[in-house]
């Protein structure tokens, strides 16, 4: 392959229901080369460090498979830009204990949506949400965000 051809990659949301290397084997009967998918429930705070023997398999099938990308999401709930500052707390401290288990995936990035504006001015909220992001930067060793 030259310098000037590209992979092309094919990626979608894969499940992990069971353990972490799911993710790697639903790609693989997928045909998927790129993934994404929720390091814990998307619909709660908690974040569950895999264990050490789940990690293993993880990576091990992910250096076996064609799988070349892989992003991490993070839950849902997530709203930097909240007027209430305990969701504001609750949502930097969520995304950066996922952007910690990204690190542990080997993940390219952690996908998030910002959340909302209600209850607040737009401006107020996204002067917020840069305070949040640069506040989940300081608290990991990543430099990987996706929005």
């Amino acid at each position: 392959m030259t310098s000037d051809q590209h992979i092309r990659l094919l990626g979608c949301h894969v499940s992990v229901s069971g353990s972490p290397a799911s993710a790697i084997s639903n790609a693989m009967r997928l045909g998927a080369t790129t993934i994404q998918f929720f390091g814990s429930s998307p619909r709660k705070w908690e974040v569950r460090t895999p264990r050490h023997d789940e990690m293993a398999e993880y990576l091990h099938d992910l250096k076996l498979s064609n799988v070349k990308k892989t992003f991490l999401h993070a839950p849902y709930l997530l709203n930097l830009g909240s007027a209430n500052p305990v969701m504001r707390n609750k949502s930097t401290e969520a995304l950066a204990a996922h952007m910690k288990l990204a690190e542990l995936f080997k993940c390219e990035g952690v996908v998030f949506h910002m959340g909302s504006s209600k209850g607040t001015i737009r401006q107020a909220s996204v002067r917020d949400t840069i305070v949040g992001m640069k506040k989940v930067l300081s608290m990991t060793n990543s430099a990987f965000l996706i929005m």
